[in-house]
């Protein structure tokens, strides 16, 4: 309309500019030549302008014409996602990696101190992933009502380097069997390597360890930015975007089991496994992981009791006293700032909420949760992760950090 309107005043103006110019020759009595050199002036301009119309009409038909073409060419995604709902999980998710925070009510609540960080204590779980070392191949299974299992997700990953189920550390081979995730690192835990996240998985199982296997670190994740899967030394590599997609799943992944098997002739992933020796594995690490998280969630109380009541000799006995840094203190210089923090308030509350076993192994653990603090002069709450070693038997902390909250989300 503006177009119009601007084509119409400019016609108008045109018109009255030469009509006005007619009558001055005219009054003036000018000579017949010069009149005509008025006409051409005049032609000259009309024609210019009528070009200008008709070549932004052929520039906009053809933009009408390529928006056309291009709503009309079918698009089809890059990785099938056969469950509409996961569809949805999937576009969240990676719109939280493209802006850091995770959008509202895309992820559920985890779990609330003291229940367990595995959601799903039934005879089995509700995802399950399997990878066929043979096509390269992973895919996530959903558990159906009537303990059948659908396909919600399908992706290439790369494997290790060399070929076989890994028998020693360092062979660049990946292991095959039934594993589980016991364990999320997040990007600021991982180098560029890994890509935004990675899951970590229990290898050398007990399997294993009584067939005299070694090696560990073998995890899923992803790749450096702008890069493709490659093989690996052991590891279930994956493209940044699939990764992004598995973790809208999976979530937290705590508990989820991992069949990796080496099958060229597998047609249909559910078959790499049966039902009845899935739940007997799975009920077994939900046993194992609750006991080794009962213990860890002990210390976070007794941490947690011990700050309240101002207690310094009962807080110091939660910490590494010689591994600890934190905030680029280390124990001495931590524990003066606490003493100060001591002597200023008369009474501190704290309070602990959405604690999450995000990372577990034998000798290391890291728990995550929501912290309100609050004394007789001030209040605060901030997400927080605490870093832990197994010393002699015994957990004590060695780091503790402030974290977005949105991290508990996942």
């Amino acid at each position: 309309m503006r177009f119009v309107q601007y084509w119409w005043k400019t016609v108008t103006y045109k018109y009255l500019t030469w009509r006005r110019r007619r009558e001055v020759d005219h009054a003036y009595a000018k000579e017949p030549a010069e009149r005509l050199h008025v006409k051409q002036y005049a032609f000259i301009g009309v024609a210019l302008f009528v070009a200008i119309v008709l070549g932004w009409s052929i520039k906009l038909g053809y933009a009408a014409l390529s928006s056309s073409a291009l709503l009309s060419k079918p698009s089809a995604p890059r990785v099938k996602v056969q469950n509409r709902a996961h569809q949805k999980r999937i576009e969240a998710a990676q719109q939280h990696a493209a802006s850091g925070s995770a959008p509202e009510g895309v992820f559920e609540q985890p779990v609330s101190h003291p229940r367990s960080t595995i959601a799903d204590n039934r005879s089995l779980p509700l995802y399950l992933v399997v990878a066929n070392k043979a096509n390269k191949v992973l895919y996530v299974l959903q558990k159906e009502d009537t303990l059948g299992w659908s396909i919600v997700k399908s992706c290439f990953m790369a494997i290790g380097q060399n070929k076989g189920p890994k028998r020693v550390a360092g062979d660049k081979k990946t292991p095959e069997g039934v594993y589980f995730i016991t364990g999320r690192k997040e990007r600021d835990e991982l180098t560029d390597i890994y890509g935004p996240l990675a899951y970590v998985l229990n290898y050398p199982n007990v399997e294993d360890r009584r067939r005299g296997r070694t090696g560990q670190g073998i995890w899923i994740h992803g790749t450096q930015p702008d890069s493709l899967p490659l093989n690996t030394r052991g590891c279930l590599e994956l493209h940044n975007q699939d990764l992004v997609e598995l973790a809208a799943i999976l979530k937290n992944g705590i508990g989820t089991p991992v069949s990796i098997v080496s099958n060229a002739s597998l047609m249909r992933p559910q078959d790499a496994f049966s039902n009845a020796a899935l739940s007997e594995k799975y009920a077994s690490f939900v046993a194992y992981f609750e006991a080794r998280e009962k213990t860890i969630l002990n210390l976070v109380e007794q941490w947690q009791q011990a700050w309240q009541s101002m207690n310094i000799s009962r807080y110091e006995q939660c910490y590494d006293q010689v591994e600890f840094n934190s905030q680029g203190l280390r124990w001495d210089a931590w524990k003066q700032r606490k003493l100060r923090t001591f002597e200023m308030y008369s009474s501190i509350t704290v309070e602990l909420s959405d604690i999450v076993l995000a990372d577990y192994t034998a000798s290391n653990a890291v728990v995550k949760f929501m912290q309100r603090y609050t004394s007789n002069l001030n209040e605060m709450e901030n997400a927080k992760k605490l870093y832990l070693k197994n010393k002699g038997g015994s957990w004590k902390i060695v780091r503790e950090v402030v974290i977005p909250k949105e991290e508990l989300l996942l």
